[in-house]
């Protein structure tokens, strides 16, 4: 079905009729959904994955992401011929009338971009790609990977000419698990930009067809693909200031989940909430696009690697609280059983990459402690099997021994709970709780201060004292300059 050249009106009338194929390449968090998403219009939808088991799942109707709402409609897409799946991208590709680029694109250890699943997708395609198609990457990629590396791959293959003879556009996924469809769908508007004009407006009336949101045009592929970038380094820079927020808070006595919360009923105001370090496919993993590009020019981002450090340096405070409020209580890290309560990288997901979870568990066994994890999205084995560690079947298990708590991911599950739970969990009086991400009502912890021994992050010694050294310092350095008798 030719779509590169009509008009808009036209485009939009073909996609609504359901008389297109849409592959989408890449069947991970995002593409699988997005996939899902793209049949529930009643494109026919072809998912391309070099993992045989992934794509005999979905032939089979089976979903392999059984957290993510909507995937429970993989087996009547199935049926009804909605969605299949492959390995054969160049076949896919040639059977497409619009392509979807979803494949990993990651840092190696040295924080450099690795693209070579990006490539590889692009020759594949580049062997099947067809006249008129439109081919659009919504893997988050350095600035100019579109125009600079995919076009020329494609145009090579293909022996087509980008922006005449197909179009090409960058569209940034704007998604998060748990919510990958609805935000997809209705929750965001779609940006795109293409190499050019004709490319901008063929992918831009394509969107229009699919989503319930508006679709913002913008002048090159540079711009979209700049745009998610910033927003994510902006989040991950906002964080680290919060953290150095929380630390302040630490010093002077006060809950900074209450500061930050007033100081956000300013409109200009858009404080982050601190927490153990950042995790995740996406904040931790974007600002260093934006290193790279600098550095290639003789650069650096000055602002992301000072982040970067108060980021990585969150694990070792959660240590330092737990030794802080396991000396309170007179026990030592060495020998005793520490209960790690959630694993991934944040609340209600099954997703560990990057997790603050790990370099604490690390921290943890290096200091001689004996741990223990529960996450209610994690089977014990798999505990065992990806972080070396025994896993609780249940919460009771995970607490009932356990000579202190770190609380590391803030799931549902454990929101719900009220202090009280936790203390008739625990067995070992003072129940000791490090609280990373201040789900426990303060409110409570001072009603029950014989029963527990309580810290968080921005949420001190000081604040059960009523003040502070710093302050007494602060306090009787201004009452000697101006003389003024205490």
């Amino acid at each position: 079905m030719k779509l590169f050249g009509l008009s808009q009106e036209q485009i939009q009338e073909i996609v609504k009729s359901g008389n297109i194929r849409v592959a989408v390449f890449g069947m991970g968090s995002v593409g699988l959904p997005i996939a899902v998403a793209y049949a529930l219009r009643h494109c026919k939808v072809i998912g391309v994955d070099i993992d045989r088991r992934k794509v005999e799942m979905i032939n089979n109707g089976i979903n392999y992401l059984p957290h993510e709402p909507g995937l429970e409609k993989i087996p009547e897409l199935v049926k009804k011929g909605y969605l299949k799946a492959t390995t054969d991208g160049s076949s896919a590709a040639s059977e497409a009338d619009v392509i979807i680029i979803l494949v990993p694109v990651g840092i190696d250890s040295n924080g450099k971009p690795t693209l070579h699943s990006l490539i590889s997708a692009a020759k594949t395609i580049g062997k099947g790609l067809r006249k008129d198609s439109l081919v659009i990457l919504e893997t988050t990629v350095p600035p100019g990977t579109t125009e600079g590396i995919l076009r020329r791959i494609l145009e090579r293959e293909s022996g087509l000419k980008a922006g005449e003879d197909f179009a090409l556009a960058f569209s940034p996924e704007r998604v998060k698990a748990g919510t990958v469809i609805k935000d997809f769908l209705e929750n965001y508007p779609k940006i795109v930009g293409g190499i050019n004009e004709k490319s901008t407006e063929a992918v831009a009336a394509f969107y229009s067809a699919i989503i319930n949101n508006k679709v913002i045009k913008v002048s090159n592929p540079r711009v979209a693909e700049l745009a998610k970038l910033f927003k994510g380094a902006f989040r991950y820079v906002n964080i680290a200031l919060a953290d150095e927020y929380a630390l302040i808070c630490e010093l002077l006595g006060v809950d900074v989940n209450e500061v930050i919360n007033v100081a956000n009923t300013e409109p200009y105001s858009m404080i982050h909430h601190p927490g153990p370090g950042v995790g995740g496919h996406c904040i931790p993993v974007y600002p260093y696009f934006l290193d790279y590009i600098l550095q290639l020019g003789n650069s650096e981002f000055r602002l992301f690697r000072t982040a970067r450090m108060i980021d990585l340096s969150m694990a070792k405070h959660v240590i330092y609280l737990l030794f802080e409020a396991l000396n309170e209580a007179g026990r030592t890290i060495k020998g005793s059983t520490i209960a790690i309560l959630g694993l991934a990288f944040r609340g209600d997901v099954k997703v560990a990459y990057r997790t603050p979870a790990r370099p604490i568990i690390e921290q943890l066994r290096e200091l001689g402690a004996n741990v223990i994890a529960h996450d209610p999205f994690y089977t014990p084995e798999e505990i065992h099997e990806n972080f070396n560690v025994r896993g609780a079947k249940d919460l009771n298990e995970a607490l009932s021994d356990a000579d202190a708590i770190i609380i590391v991911t803030d799931h549902t599950d454990y929101k719900r709970m009220s202090l009280n739970d936790f203390i008739s969990l625990s067995r070992k009086k003072p129940v000791i709780i490090v609280d990373t991400r201040n789900i426990i009502d303060l409110k409570e912890v001072f009603m029950n201060k014989k029963d527990i021994i309580y810290r968080g992050i921005g949420r001190g010694r000081a604040i059960f004292r009523g003040t502070s050294q710093i302050l007494e310092k602060y306090w009787h350095a201004v009452l000697r300059e101006y003389k003024i008798s205490e």
